[in-house]
């Protein structure tokens, strides 16, 4: 009646002999409890074909989680497979595990909204470590659908995960516009324990401000489509589609291998790179459009230092294609980079910055004056705007590359050069073998 608690089915370690619980939830209906629907501590939990619905927070507003796998202060972990089931319409996250172990299998999270009307969270699935024992968690999810979450559709703490065959879809973000991202990894402070993730043959579709983040994360991206990603609401801004960075409380650099996977219709770049180490193979970004807020950028890969740690971004990019995207292509400052069998092609003239659609720029990076330093070969540039590709204040090789058709400026008729080497603040070098450029 006070409506402080109400939680539906708890299974927990005996806190007096320590004895552990096991439990076997199976064709059953979980409904209308507040707080926690489902709660396994330091136990053993399968829970098949149950639906668990409408879980409310309390009325302080706090939690509202429908499936908990869970252990704290050194008990030990709880042990957690959820198949075949549906969770819908909870508060805080749908499915947490903190320092225990989660295998889900097709399995819908749909409808998870935030505490409150302008509160936090609303994450489908979070993995959290034990703050005491600094014990992370894991996580193997399989073909599952992850619906109209609220802030995150997967929010990946300190944990190892396998994601495969998970589709996460409309991530709507938070009452007050911010978020909505599809899935994050992300180390946490003050103890920024390892965050490793792979993930095959998966789909991020509809999400806002970031499809797929990471944040001095370890992460194998296969087979990933990264797609339709809108600005967030609170000012119109990002709308990236896949972004890495280094983490700023303790230096570590995310490492990120990405292959045979896509990301279209981004808004401000398709992909970037911040401080850390990246590696990309048969990877497709295209149509990325301009940052909302300010109709600029646009960019199909952009790859720089981080201005708050220093810390240069390390790329390869390799049979890859960058296609349709607007103001630059490609676009690499403060950071080393080589560039193989890729094509950089049709990129269109920025909205307000009409001069622009270049295919490939590298350039000092005009705030930290980091330097840039790369390696184009075997690649295609072709029809783009202004300048096919641009050095400035960079030292680059190009081997056996193709830069054709670019066109003049359509503000002023100017440029229309396929090469431009030039001092931005500092000396530039290009050296050019093998290769042909052709108005």
């Amino acid at each position: 009646p006070s409506g402080a608690h109400g939680w539906g089915v708890t299974v927990l370690e005996d806190e007096t002999t320590l004895r552990r619980a096991s439990m076997t939830l199976r064709s059953s209906l979980v409904q209308g409890n507040v707080e926690i629907g489902v709660l396994a501590h330091a136990a053993d939990a399968v829970i098949e074909a149950t639906a668990v619905l409408d879980t409310r927070h309390s009325a302080s507003q706090r939690l509202g989680r429908a499936v908990v796998a869970q252990t704290y202060a050194g008990s030990p972990s709880a042990e957690m497979t959820l198949t075949g089931s549906v969770i819908d319409g909870c508060h805080d996250t749908g499915v947490l595990v903190a320092a225990s172990h989660l295998d889900v299998a097709n399995t819908v999270v749909r409808d998870v909204a935030a505490t409150s009307e302008t509160g936090q969270h609303g994450s489908g699935i979070t993995t959290q470590h034990d703050p005491s024992t600094n014990e992370r968690s894991s996580l193997d999810l399989r073909h599952c659908l992850i619906d109209r979450a609220s802030d995150m559709g997967l929010f990946i703490g300190p944990a190892d995960v396998v994601i495969e065959g998970v589709l996460v879809r409309d991530t709507l973000g938070l009452p007050d516009g911010t978020l909505g991202r599809g899935i994050a990894l992300q180390r946490e402070a003050p103890a920024p324990l390892a965050v490793t993730g792979f993930v095959r043959g998966s789909v991020v579709d509809g999400c806002r401000d970031v499809g797929v983040f990471l944040d001095g994360a370890d992460v194998v991206l296969e087979g990933v489509a990264i797609r339709d990603v809108a600005p967030r609401g609170t000012d119109d801004d990002k709308g990236w589609g896949l972004y890495a960075q280094d983490h700023e409380a303790s230096s570590v650099r995310s490492r990120l291998t990405t292959t045979g996977s896509s990301v279209e219709r981004a808004h401000g770049m398709g992909v970037g790179v911040a401080g850390s180490d990246a590696t990309f193979e048969g990877v497709l970004v295209r149509d990325t459009a301009p940052l909302a807020s300010e109709l600029t950028f646009g960019r199909g890969m952009n790859f720089q230092d981080n201005d708050a740690t220093g810390q240069r971004a390390d790329v390869t990019v390799r049979g890859s294609v960058l296609d349709h995207n607007e103001e630059v292509g490609l676009f690499v400052a403060g950071a080393d980079a080589l560039i193989e069998a890729t094509v950089v092609q049709d990129t269109r003239p920025g909205v307000t910055m009409e001069s622009t659609g270049r295919g490939a720029a590298f350039q000092v990076n005009s705030h930290t004056l980091a330097t840039t330093s790369a390696v184009v070969r075997w690649s295609l540039i072709e029809r783009n705007h202004d300048v096919g590709l641009l050095v400035a204040a960079a030292d680059v090789v190009i081997e056996s590359t193709a830069i054709l058709d670019t066109s003049s400026r359509s503000v002023d008729g100017g440029s229309g050069d396929g090469l431009a080497v030039f001092h931005f603040l500092l000396g530039a070098t290009a050296e050019v073998l093998d290769s042909r450029i052709e108005s």
